[in-house]
């Protein structure tokens, strides 16, 4: 507590004052993005990608139009923008070479380029085209909307510390009347961008891969295939929904396993973001659609089925009256010595009599959550808002955990849009983790970045409409926040 003492011209005055108990969020440099059209009385969704540099200066902007920036985090100051595709910019990885700064730049187009340019000057060094092996698509295929996302694309990559660069192409979209896919896992040589090693070797994956976990040396690499229930499969003999672990500096298939379906609420098992791998290799996290988290060692008795070490029923069904209710996980992430799952929302479980209700049901007791264990399994902290967590962002050591926080289009609450950030080694001697939450007009989308050491958290706002269409509220800009 400190005491001021001051003279005005209207007599002596004192004031006692004293720090705050918890820091507050210094906005750092904001970012203006290009305006998109709206459809569905929405602010349309920038699809963009967001990279610290390791050294925290930078930050790499990749957006839905193909362009890329790459800005001065202290100054928002542009140090470079280019037009890379004819389609999205996907994702982005950095690497520090003797001469500077190289970043590795992914495009979701016709020809899902994989880039390596400088990071001042945009040169491109070599190029990779993943549509020799994935196909390609027409750019008049599809509902308008989403046409871009029947291109082929890169939904992983991740540097590896010798400057090699682990891959996962995958490329959906219809043919005719049926909906295909096309997947595979590749290690570039980071110096000339010619595979390694492509898993599966000379074919295909039938089935959609959309995120993965890697180990920091990229030795443990785990992924899931899954595969939407009205896409058309051809044999392999590779499985669907099944949760695959390879090794990273061959790509030989370590282990397997296949979930169960939670029955009787769902008959098949996915996942979006809920892969995660520990900086070390040792484990191997899993969240699933249905609720369901897990945790697995990497090494497994060769004799013995492949088991978890534990599952833990997050956001399983729940009965609400007559209608079930659940929770998925959406994103998960080892930080440290903790997993974490990030639930956004309530879903009808589609197996049920009540799946194809339109009423909106009450929330799941989980929804809008992100939820902590340790790897023994035990619960560590959990937080709760009334908007949608969208996206789990952890510095390289764990203990900064930023997450987004937007509307879950069931029970919008633009009072809650943001993000918060959480100091988790405060959970471990029983203090509340959260540190603060920083505010937004609009929407954020779920893929942000926390730079290595936490110092920096950057998001990207777009707008809503509260009144489908007639007023949209926010802008597209991308906040670096302290």
């Amino acid at each position: 507590m400190y005491r001021i003492k001051g003279k005005t011209p209207l007599g002596e005055f004192s004031l006692d004052l004293g720090a705050p108990q918890l820091p507050a969020p210094l906005l750092v440099a904001e970012i203006p993005l290009e305006k998109m059209k709206d459809f569905q009385g929405q602010g349309a969704n920038p699809d963009t990608c967001l990279k610290f540099s390791p050294d925290e200066k930078y930050l790499a902007i990749g957006c839905f139009f193909g362009r890329l920036r790459v800005v001065e985090v202290q100054t928002g100051n542009v140090i470079l923008e280019k037009r890379v595709a004819e389609g999205m910019v996907k994702r982005i990885c950095w690497r520090k070479k003797l001469n500077g700064w190289t970043l590795y730049v992914g495009e979701q187009s016709p020809d899902s380029f994989i880039y390596a340019m400088d990071a001042m000057t945009g040169d491109v060094q070599w190029k990779c085209r993943l549509a020799d092996d994935l196909g390609s698509s027409s750019p008049d295929s599809g509902e308008y909307s989403f046409r871009i996302y029947n291109f082929p694309g890169p939904y992983f990559m991740k540097i590896l510390p010798d400057g090699d660069l682990l891959v996962i192409g995958l490329h959906g979209r219809y043919k005719g009347e049926d909906f295909i896919y096309d997947s595979r896992v590749y290690l570039l040589d980071g110096d000339t961008g010619k595979p390694n090693w492509a898993w599966p070797e000379g074919q295909n994956l039938p089935y959609g891969i959309t995120w993965a976990g890697a180990s920091e040396n990229g030795k443990t690499l785990a992924l899931m295939t899954d595969t939407w229930a009205a896409a058309k499969t051809r044999p392999s003999p590779y499985k669907n929904s099944a949760l695959y672990c390879l090794k990273g500096d061959t790509g030989a298939v370590q282990w397997d396993y296949s979930p169960p379906p939670l029955e009787p609420y769902y008959n098949m098992v996915s996942a979006w973001q809920g892969i995660a791998v520990s900086r070390d290799g040792q484990y191997v996290g899993l969240g699933l659609n249905d609720g369901r988290g897990m945790l697995f060692k990497t090494q497994q008795d060769e004799n013995r089925p492949v088991t978890p070490l534990w599952v833990k029923n997050i956001g399983t069904p729940v009965m609400n009256g007559n209608i079930p209710v659940a929770s998925s996980i959406a994103y998960a992430e080892i930080a440290g010595e903790a997993i974490l799952f990030g639930l956004p929302g309530t879903t009808i479980p589609p197996n049920t009599a009540s799946g194809s209700s339109k009423s909106k049901p009450a929330p799941h007791p989980r929804s809008h959550s992100v939820c902590a264990f340790t790897l023994a399994g035990e619960p560590l902290w959990e937080w709760q808002c009334s908007a949608s967590v969208q996206g789990v962002f952890p510095s390289d050591d764990g203990r900064w955990v930023a997450v987004g926080i937007t509307d879950d289009r069931a029970a919008a609450n633009p009072d809650e849009f943001g993000m918060a950030l959480f100091d988790a080694s405060r959970a471990v001697h029983n203090q509340n983790p959260m540190v603060y939450r920083y505010f937004t007009e609009g929407c954020v989308f779920f893929m942000g970045d926390a730079s290595r050491s936490g110092r920096y958290t950057a998001i990207t706002e777009y707008p809503y409409s509260p009144d489908e269409g007639k007023t949209l509220i926010g802008e597209y800009r991308v906040h670096i926040v302290h």
